[in-house]
């Protein structure tokens, strides 16, 4: 039964950015000028993760803030539009209400660098303080963008524990979790990275196994699910009483843009646990989801709905 089927909601916390994205023409020259194109995208972990949810299905609650006023409300209406609830939005009149992301890319798609300036963190502190709790009502799931304050975190986590709501835990850039590495802690299934593994393993996970043992010693600290995400090279899925973590492969496909590679996964990952199935199968899910976003030049593909129907793949009857 799936998440729409059953009406449970999942809330999604999240930032909202504006990303503008530089595709170079060419090779990249560090050292001088170069010729490309450049183009505004939606964005922000949260909100690309409440959107990919919303078009593989799921009923989708977001909390975050936005600024009042054209890129705002173009923002919402785009998350009406796909039937994301956004009531429990602030709009804010000040501009540090959502975040900038300046993305330069390779010509291969991978991204060479970036330059984030983060919202405010106070502001969807306040959203949360007015929303939260009537957010999670009723809800099964809570995906929650470990990038804010430690406070925060905290306060969600609790709300979360005493109505009842699972919470998966993505670390975005891992300064909350770095420190206050505890709170993975309180985490049903906790999603991280090659590099967000090595900060908290202490050690490199720069193959399968290495990231295996380090999903075994993250689980130590208490989340009953951790996912570990290598890339190309895929995925290993930790779980109490699985064993040996598992091991789930990348879908191979022709990369356009990387950068909302990972935002994908979590969102297809977190439909398919809030449908009901294991966990490496919902890795399986969120591989797929993933390969379709990176084969667009968008942080998240739209074609979803279409792309999944066309998919003949089996494992689709099981979310």
């Amino acid at each position: 039964m799936s998440a729409a089927a059953n009406g449970l909601p999942v809330v999604v916390v999240g930032n909202v950015f504006v990303d503008l994205k530089c595709f170079p023409q060419n090779e990249l020259n560090f050292q001088g000028r170069n010729i490309g194109r450049t183009q505004f995208f939606h964005g922000g972990v949260g909100r690309n993760v409440a959107e990919t949810m919303a078009l593989l299905g799921s009923r989708v609650r977001f909390s975050s803030s936005v600024q009042e006023g054209g890129i705002g409300q173009e923002v919402l209406d785009r998350l009406v539009a796909v039937g994301i609830e956004t009531d429990g939005i602030l709009v804010s009149t000040a501009p540090e209400s959502m975040g900038m992301w300046v993305a330069i890319l390779h010509r291969n798609g991978d991204l060479a660098c970036s330059i984030s300036q983060v919202p405010d963190i106070r502001y969807q502190e306040e959203a949360w303080a007015r929303h939260g709790r009537r957010l999670l009502q009723g809800a099964g799931h809570c995906v929650l963008e470990l990038d804010f304050s430690v406070s925060l975190v905290e306060q969600a986590l609790k709300d979360c524990h005493e109505l009842g709501v699972k919470v998966i835990g993505v670390p975005g850039n891992s300064a909350c979790v770095k420190r206050k590495p505890e709170l993975i802690g309180g985490l049903h299934t906790y999603v991280c990275n090659q590099v967000e593994a090595e900060d908290l393993w202490g050690s490199s996970v720069a193959s399968i196994p290495a990231a295996q043992h380090a999903a075994l010693a993250i689980l130590d600290r208490g989340p009953s699910q951790v996912v570990v995400t290598l890339g190309v090279l895929g995925c290993v899925v930790a779980e109490r009483g699985m064993g040996e973590p598992a091991y789930v492969q990348a879908i191979p496909v022709d990369v356009v843009d990387t950068s909302g590679a990972g935002d994908s996964f979590v969102a297809g990952l977190s439909h398919s646990l809030a449908c009901g199935t294991d966990l490496r199968h919902a890795a399986e899910v969120a591989a797929r989801v993933a390969a379709w976003t990176v084969a667009t030049n968008d942080s998240v593909c739209r074609e979803i709905p279409e792309l999944r129907k066309a998919d003949h793949w089996d494992g689709w009857r099981r979310v």
